[in-house]
């Protein structure tokens, strides 16, 4: 019996399937756009962040391999400069995890040696993909000349290896977010955070004329079906 399981967005596109994953990890920010007031917690833990994001990589590949005709997207969006960039500590305890501009993700990765049970606990278990991921960073916004002001989003393409050159609709639509082409996102009011206009923004491109506007007391924004808040 497939085990059931939980993704943040799930697309459907006739009998293709497309899985998402977010990530929105943000620092301490206080900002004014576009007269709206945005007040970002600080919420640390980079470590844990970058665990899970990489988890998050290993179940859409899990995903993927079960289904013939899926592909899945992990979407990382923070203003935290130290999820883009290296470390000159190349022996932290999550250095396996890191997802700095350049790196390739792949492989078996573990906690190093030095890392505490408060840390590990829920997550001991060591990471396996089967693919290579290479991160490429591209800038989402600066709000302000405030210290991290500046978001940044990597979008990682988990696809079945036999596709990997080539792109369904449900990932072209996905992919069009990458564009350089494209009109830019927008800080867009109402919105509690970024990510939700990243999201609407991704919603009008992938349905059309049809775009989704949530509700104020929305939990989520979806693409025809339910998510909740990203982490």
């Amino acid at each position: 019996m497939p085990q059931r399981g939980y993704v943040d967005i799930w697309l459907a596109h006739g009998d293709e399937h497309l899985a998402v994953e977010l990530k929105y990890k943000t620092r301490a920010l206080r900002a004014h756009v576009n007269g709206e007031e945005f007040d970002l917690l600080n919420q640390s833990a980079q470590d844990i962040g970058r665990y899970d994001t990489v988890k998050d990589i290993q179940r859409l590949e899990q995903i993927v391999a079960s289904s013939p005709h899926s592909a899945g997207f992990v979407l990382l969006l923070t203003n935290d400069s130290s999820y883009w960039s290296n470390s000159r500590h190349t022996d932290s305890v999550d250095a396996a995890f890191r997802l700095h501009e350049g790196r390739l993700v792949t492989g078996e990765l573990s906690w190093g040696a030095a890392a505490s049970a408060g840390t590990r606990k829920g997550r001991e278990a060591a990471l396996l993909l089967s693919g290579s991921y290479p991160l490429n960073w591209k800038d989402y916004g600066q709000v302000s000349a405030a210290p991290y002001s500046r978001f940044r989003y990597v979008l990682v393409n988990v696809a079945r290896r036999s596709r990997r050159s080539t792109s369904s609709k449900a990932e072209a639509g996905f992919l069009s977010l990458t564009d350089p082409s494209a009109e830019p996102h927008r800080w867009q009011s109402p919105s509690h955070d970024p990510v939700r206009a990243f999201l609407r923004s991704a919603q009008h491109r992938f349905i059309g004329d049809r775009p989704y506007v949530p509700p104020p007391t929305s939990a989520g924004v979806g693409f025809g079906s339910s998510c909740s808040d990203p982490d």
